[in-house]
């Protein structure tokens, strides 16, 4: 499920392993790949950063900082 900023902001996940974020438009603002195929929703924090969590990645407080370790499924 995609979250919604405060702004109007979409922000969704794929599994192409980019976090996106649309305009309310519907236009592209930015993307980020994570690197990992990604099925979790981003949240959105009370300090407006935007986390989507991978799994068997560790969780760090620091925005889009990507965990250690491997992607699930995927070999080094």
């Amino acid at each position: 499920s995609p979250a919604i900023g405060g702004d109007g902001t979409i922000y969704f996940t794929a599994v192409d392993g980019r976090l996106r974020a649309l305009n309310p438009d519907g236009t592209r603002r930015w993307e980020l790949r994570t690197g990992c195929v990604n099925r979790t929703s981003p949240v959105i924090g009370t300090d407006g950063r935007v986390a989507s969590i991978r799994p068997a990645l560790r969780a760090e407080g620091s925005r889009f900082r990507r965990g250690s370790g491997s992607c699930p499924g995927e070999s080094n």
